[in-house]
């Protein structure tokens, strides 16, 4: 394929994964249609009540919802494909009336109940990058790896030419190096021996923008990456793997591909902060890299839970000790100011 010809197999490839009736977020589209919105408000209450995480319990309950909707999809595709055996056209009919029942049983499940239902979810939903037929077929994606997946099959599945080259690039924000805990991952297809095309499957920016090109050395470990999606924008992250495959399971994922070495981490901030291009965030970044830079050896040891828990806490503490800096300049600046008027008016007097 020439390079005009797989630029365009690529706008086709994702205009048919964002068909809102057939693309990737149809199925649960479709599904939330046939729920009533007092049903659900009644069970974000019963979620809320029930899940003790401290704040989260005040941010997270629908979040928790769709968690819980698509777990019970995305087992109960698995049992389609493995037993049932229905036509994705008969399923999709009766998957909504069949989750509306499940949803209202929620709220007589114990905290431990759901909470394994939540805990177990990135596995569950990973686990379907195996088989990515299962994508466009039912019409869903629970993830970027997922929807990663859905492109590549399609595309290769079209358009098969043997020259075609796909990789997927996993990369975690500069905030979260050490846990892995916020990342994103993206297909990309060689466009020539000096670039490749980075693509957004599914997600839309203002700027309409499907793909980006990429130079054949920035895709490297280690390497500053700008995201398409417009909460992405203007955040440096990580690459931290590239590969011919998506990960099927999560945690290992996480421990082998997603988190980053502390030494790997500083050096990356220390680079990003020289660039140049990341001036928007330029605080956050010094910020981030004095905190990683200054831990202490016990510090180090931990898990990279409980560390990225004390690297979140420092945030908090630096940020209130700048709050309470520029506090103490305007009032500085007040004085100041006070003190040059009553001079002016005292000279007026005289």
């Amino acid at each position: 394929m020439t390079n005009e010809e797989k630029l365009s197999a690529i706008n086709e490839i994702v205009k048919k994964l964002r068909d809102t009736k057939t693309g990737l977020n149809s199925l649960e589209a479709n599904i939330r249609k046939h729920l009533n919105r007092t049903e659900v408000e009644q069970l974000n209450k019963a979620i809320k009540d029930k899940i003790g995480r401290g704040n989260e319990t005040e941010t997270k309950p629908l979040r928790y919802i769709k968690i819980i909707l698509q777990r019970f999809v995305i087992e109960k595709i698995q049992w389609n494909e493995d037993k049932d055996k229905k036509s994705p056209e008969q399923f999709k009919k009766e998957i909504p009336e069949a989750t509306k029942k499940y949803l209202a049983t929620i709220k007589d499940l114990s905290e431990d109940q759901l909470l394994e239902i939540i805990d177990k979810h990135n596995n569950v939903r990973e686990a379907l990058n195996d088989k990515p037929y299962i994508f466009m077929k039912y019409g869903i994606s629970t993830s970027c790896a997922n929807a990663a997946g859905a492109f590549a099959y399609e595309f290769k599945n079209k358009y098969k030419d043997p020259g075609i080259e796909i990789c997927f690039i996993d990369t975690t924000r500069y905030t979260n190096l050490i846990d892995g805990g916020v990342g994103h991952v993206v297909p990309c297809v060689r466009l020539d021996e000096y670039n490749w095309i980075m693509v957004e499957p599914l997600i839309k920016n203002k700027d309409n923008k499907v793909y980006k090109i990429i130079p054949d050395q920035d895709m490297a470990f280690g390497k500053s990456f700008e995201h398409l999606i417009d909460h992405h924008k203007g955040e440096p992250y990580m690459i931290v793997n590239i590969s011919n495959t998506l990960p099927t399971d999560h945690e290992a994922f996480l421990r082998e591909c997603s988190r980053v070495k502390l030494k790997d981490a500083i050096k990356f901030l220390s680079k990003v902060e020289k660039e140049g291009r990341w001036s928007s965030k330029m605080q956050e970044i010094k910020r981030e890299l004095n905190i990683l830079s200054n831990l202490s050896e016990e510090d180090k040891k931990l898990p990279p839970e409980e560390l990225q828990s004390i690297i979140e806490q420092r945030r908090k503490e630096q940020s209130w000790k700048t709050g309470i800096k520029r506090i103490k300049q305007k009032i500085n600046n007040i004085n100041l100011r006070d003190m040059f008027a009553f001079s002016k008016s005292q000279e007026t007097h005289k």
